[in-house]
């Protein structure tokens, strides 16, 4: 009988140690992330984690440690649930903890006051929101009342503002709908907004309040489920979209040109995302991201486009091409959900055929010592797989003196650029590789983070070292 106690306890008592030891593991595990979390200004989920600890194994060091995070929490970011979640530390250290317990009576008397305090101001803030409701209903009704009257003596700008400060007001008192005649829900009162904006714009032709009624149209469409309501809305909504797309066509540039297309081929309106990639591919000097962003698009279109003719050879190849040439300047380039499966596939013959193509890469980038006429900036490509670099430009400019520019074309087996001597040995500099249309597709250094070194001494890249591209 005595073997099998012992038999039944020494399991037991190595498998409680075992327990113990994995437990204050994960204490110091907790605390450690504590630490950093303080360290990086994260007070209140230096808290949390101490509290993680303390749930592991029971310590009161951990939860005197959670408290103070707490209270830094409140001290450093005025952080009202980590001040409450203090005080309740404390009042249970204070009740517990016999070593920390003149420590957190002190840390009590200070925030307790100030967590009764904002409580207060917590509460009184709510009495005022109730308070004001009425106050807010009627300025509501005031709302509709005005923008109805306004509606109806034509003055539609008016009306529209007081539509839209009448919805805000709506979503925030009355989301069920007016209480009082006539009734109205939120997205009633944009679809008036709309009408009211869709007044203006057919009396000026001013681009802003077509804007502005399709976007109230597009928010009442949003806002609402019900079928005779949504085709109502439908039937305003799309003229206008129509008339908003001829509008933007003809002004949007850069960046926004860019994300008109995205949206205008979401709605296959092929012949108005061509006319306006037509012209982002006309502008000179575009920088990196709009190069890249016009690229991908021109690789979109041109796949959309090869489903819609009867011929489609040219439009693929038009695609796969862009779709090589943005490969390899972003090697992860993905397509977005909405994209069908022509696009899908033009981009996996792209990325089939970069697979035995080399990136683009630099040898080297260096300068010759100093001679009396200058210094030598020398570049050499070791790979341009689709022959994308036409030139390279380098900005310099010696301490803090104004920029200045050279440039060249690519040559085979290197490119070189002579830049002056300035009055000091401190050379900085800018390259820019450029292609098609002088469009930035790589740029080495910044403005304000130029590459910097004596002439004769600048070697930022090493043989076949690809670079950042920016």
């Amino acid at each position: 009988m005595c073997f099998l106690v012992l038999g039944l306890v020494l399991p037991a008592a190595a498998h409680g140690a075992d327990d113990l030891a994995k437990r204050k593991q994960e204490v110091k595990r907790k605390s450690e992330e504590a630490q950093a979390l303080l360290k990086d200004g994260k007070p209140a989920e230096a808290g949390a984690r101490f509290e993680e600890g303390y749930a592991a194994l029971p310590d009161l060091a951990l939860l005197f440690a959670a408290a103070t995070a707490y209270g830094r929490a409140w001290d450093t970011q005025k952080d009202v649930k980590a001040l409450r979640r203090a005080v309740v530390l404390l009042e249970q250290l204070v009740e517990q903890d016999v070593v920390r317990k003149q420590s957190a009576l002190g840390m009590l008397g200070q925030y307790k006051p100030l967590l009764m305090r904002e409580e207060q101001k917590s509460k009184d803030e709510e009495t005022r929101k109730v308070e004001e409701i009425p106050k807010q209903r009627a300025r509501l009704a005031e709302l509709v009342k005005e923008g109805t009257a306004q509606f109806g003596r034509a003055a539609f700008d008016e009306a529209a503002r007081s539509f839209l400060e009448a919805h805000a007001l709506a979503v925030v008192v009355a989301p069920d709908g007016l209480p009082e005649p006539p009734h109205l829900l939120p997205w009633q009162l944009l679809l008036a907004a709309g009408n009211a904006n869709a007044e203006v714009w057919k009396k000026s032709h001013a681009p802003d309040p077509l804007r502005k009624a399709v976007a109230a149209y597009r928010m009442a469409l949003a806002g609402t489920k019900d079928p005779a309501a949504l085709a109502k809305i439908t039937t305003r909504l799309a003229p206008l979209e129509e008339e908003l797309d001829a509008v933007e066509v003809a002004d949007a540039r850069g960046l926004e040109a860019c994300r008109l297309v995205e949206r205008l081929l979401e709605r296959d309106k092929l012949p108005e995302a061509e006319q306006v990639v037509k012209r982002l591919f006309a502008a000179d000097e575009p920088d990196r991201a709009l190069f890249v962003a016009s690229l991908r698009l021109r690789a979109r279109l041109a796949a959309r486009r090869s489903a819609n003719v009867l011929e489609p050879r040219k439009d693929l190849e038009e695609a796969v091409g862009a779709w090589r040439a943005l490969l390899t300047l972003e090697p992860a380039s993905t397509l977005p959900a909405t994209a069908d499966a022509v696009e899908r596939r033009t981009l996996e013959i792209a990325q089939r055929g970069m697979q035995s193509r080399k990136p683009i890469k630099l040898a080297l980038l260096r300068s010759t010592k100093a001679r009396p006429d200058g210094v030598a900036i020398r570049l050499e490509v070791a790979s341009d797989p689709l022959a994308l670099i036409k030139r390279i430009q380098v900005r310099f400019r010696y301490a803090e003196l104004a920029w200045d520019t050279r440039e060249a074309p690519i040559e085979a087996g290197g490119t070189s650029i002579l830049v002056p001597l300035g009055p000091d040995s401190k050379l900085q500099l800018v390259v820019v590789l450029l292609g098609e249309r002088r469009a930035h597709l790589i740029e080495l250094g910044t403005d304000a983070a130029p590459l910097a070194g004596r002439p004769g001494e600048i070697a930022s890249f090493e043989a076949g070292v690809t670079p950042e591209l920016k």
